[in-house]
């Protein structure tokens, strides 16, 4: 096992891998731990782990965390084998959000979106379950995909097989698993369903809202938030998380992050349409 509490003891790694993109890296009362062979963290420019824990249990995962410059990460992540982990720009933590990643499959989550506290993602479930007929298991584990811009409510369970296209939103204490959210639509409740469609928002809090401020947020002018089906062929995440599903090497695995994720610019990039009820796909 290789546990590092200080940046300066990565150099001391032998058996996994940290690339930092920038000087302006930092560790507070935070710890990152190897337990396994041939894994890598990536740490972009302006990112500051704050209270946080990344625990590789297994081999050839990727833990990449792209430039907050103005927001700490609260992490408290585990990967085992072959998974990645993927946290874009910009993105607001308000507490630690938990991680699990298990079954060879991903999490991936773009920019600029907002997390509550006490969420949990997680790719699997504890135990293997069968059906007693067939003897056949049926709860196999599922990436969790979301994409730029989603605002995930306080005490939020994400579960296996869940996607959230950008704009979406997911309301506080809600439980959700192997569901599409599609763009600008709001799901909450136990099981999460949808309430709402057609719907935006702001990333900061309105709190401490005067009367004044109240009155002019009356009316959003900004379609900065308003996302539409990419007019060039980007790849979607689902796209990606099967392209990451078919290397098994880490560094394979960063080659994949980087095209289509970090050097990947289309605003619309993971818009998610409405579901065709007709077909039961989703346009």
């Amino acid at each position: 096992m290789e546990k590092i509490l200080e940046l300066s003891e990565c150099e001391k790694l032998k058996d996994n891998k940290t690339i930092y993109n920038g000087d302006s890296i930092e560790m507070k009362n935070s710890s990152i731990i190897f337990s396994g062979h041939g894994n890598i963290l990536i740490l972009d420019n302006q990112v500051r782990l704050v209270n946080s824990k990344i625990h590789f249990k297994g081999d050839n995962c990727v833990v990449y965390l792209r430039s907050n410059p103005k927001n700490d990460y609260y992490l408290n992540i585990a990967v085992s084998n072959e998974n990645c982990v993927y946290i874009g720009e910009r993105n607001y933590f308000n507490g630690t959000l938990n991680v699990v990643v298990s079954e060879y499959q991903n999490v991936l989550i773009g920019d600029n979106s907002v997390f509550a506290f006490g969420i949990w993602m997680r790719t699997g479930d504890a135990h293997a379950l069968y059906d007693i007929h067939t003897r056949k298991r049926i709860n196999y584990g599922k990436s969790i995909l979301v994409g730029d811009h989603v605002w995930l409510g306080q005490s939020a369970m994400v579960l296996k097989g869940t996607q959230f296209g950008s704009g979406a939103v997911l309301g506080g204490g809600s439980i959700i698993s192997n569901k599409v959210v599609p763009s600008h639509t709001l799901f909450a409740g136990n099981p999460a369903k949808k309430l709402k469609e057609d719907v935006a928002h702001l990333n900061w809090g309105i709190h401490g809202w005067t009367r004044e401020k109240i009155e002019i947020y009356d009316e959003m002018n900004d379609e900065v938030y308003v996302y539409e089906k990419p007019k060039k062929n980007c790849k979607s995440l689902k796209e990606i998380d099967r392209l990451l599903k078919g290397k098994m090497k880490a560094e394979e695995k960063v080659e994949i992050i980087q095209k289509y994720l970090v050097d990947e610019k289309d605003a619309n990039r993971f818009f998610i349409g409405k579901e065709n009820k007709r077909k039961g796909i989703f346009r």
